[in-house]
């Protein structure tokens, strides 16, 4: 039944504005563009349980995660896109590729605590699989802490809809009225990316990794501070060992000279 109302309604299209050339995400501050996320079209396909027919629905990336915020997600995951158990029968998205997986992605970062709107995203990784695929890989600040170390999106190869619009800088538009605001925002940002190489065990992968990635606002002597950090955290736990050991011995000999 579903695939005659699919046949019956025109495909979706790709009705985001034009793409300017796109040069690649780079080390800045993004957030979410909730219009042109908006702009993304799905369908929303009710199948039914209850003896009904299915129903097929135009929709909107934006619009299907509003509308599933609040609802119980049974099933999800990459290559099943988003199933939404309802009293008559079971959600569930057809579309793009990349609108699919945006709209995983949404779902699974509110279930997580996450509100991906109110987050800013920090760039820092790219991979491509054996089909062409494109992986970006993005940290996440909200709330002033680094609240999801690894979050993705994909390019799969002949989808027209990917859109990296999707994401925006928050000063983008906006007339700064001091000469210095620029120079504030890189520093917040550098500092964001510290902390994520520093503080998580994500970002010190990152370091470790043979392939020496490309890393934002980090420098050679980072790394040596780091591994120093490290082998001062190692002679410090076995030091912490041994005092413990020492100071065991020396109970149990105060112990046999008491019961002596």
């Amino acid at each position: 039944m579903t695939d005659k109302i699919m046949r019956k309604q025109p495909p979706p299209g790709d009705t985001a504005p034009a793409k300017q050339k796109w040069q690649g995400f780079g080390p800045v501050a993004y957030m979410l563009d909730g219009k042109v996320i908006d702009e993304i079209p799905l369908y929303m396909i009710l199948e039914r349980t209850d003896g009904g027919d299915d129903t097929a629905t135009s929709t909107t990336v934006q619009k299907a995660f509003v509308g599933l915020k609040d609802k119980q997600v049974e099933a999800e995951s990459f290559s099943i896109g988003v199933i939404a158990k309802t009293d008559s029968g079971q959600e569930r998205f057809s579309g793009s590729p990349f609108a699919k997986n945006l709209l995983y992605l949404l779902v699974r970062l509110h279930k997580d605590g996450v509100n991906p709107f109110a987050a800013t995203w920090f760039f820092y990784d790219t991979d491509t699989s054996q089909n062409a695929a494109t992986c970006y890989t993005f940290f996440l600040v909200c709330d002033s802490r680094i609240a999801a170390e690894h979050v993705s999106i994909f390019r799969d190869p002949g989808d027209s809809n990917f859109n990296p619009a999707i994401f925006k800088e928050p000063t983008q538009g906006l007339d700064r009225i001091w000469i210095k605001d620029p120079y504030r925002d890189q520093a917040e940002i550098a500092s964001w990316y510290r902390k994520f190489y520093t503080e998580t065990k994500t970002g010190q992968l990152l370091l470790l990794r043979p392939d020496q990635p490309a890393t934002y606002f980090f420098y050679p002597e980072d790394r040596w501070r780091i591994a120093l950090l490290e082998i001062l955290d190692r002679r410090l736990r076995r030091t912490n060992a041994l005092l413990m050991a020492l100071l065991l011995l020396a109970l149990l000999a105060l112990a046999v000279w008491l019961w002596r």
